[in-house]
């Protein structure tokens, strides 16, 4: 698999794109090592140090959420899953 190179992390287009096109909510946050944490344990997993970097900076932004999932662990999870298919 080749490197990609960008020209902008991902955590630096949420942040700039959550004021522009989220729910009222405005400002990309993240969640807290404890939260992050609690959903490793739950989920048996350790998340990459990628994903955790991203859900510490901006893992709360709006731009984050699915209107198919019924609960923000299921909703985080899920985007975990995607993300690991990717960076594999």
């Amino acid at each position: 698999m080749s490197e990609k190179h960008y020209q902008i992390s991902p955590i630096e287009l949420v942040q700039w794109a959550e004021p522009l096109f989220s729910f009222g909510e405005g400002k990309a946050t993240g969640f807290s090592e404890k939260k992050i944490a609690a959903y490793e344990a739950a989920a048996g997993i350790r998340l990459p140090a990628a994903l955790r970097e991203y859900y510490l900076a901006c893992g709360k932004a709006s731009l984050n959420r699915s209107e198919e999932h019924t609960s923000e662990l299921q909703s985080q999870l899920a985007c975990h899953l995607v993300c690991r298919l990717l960076l594999e």
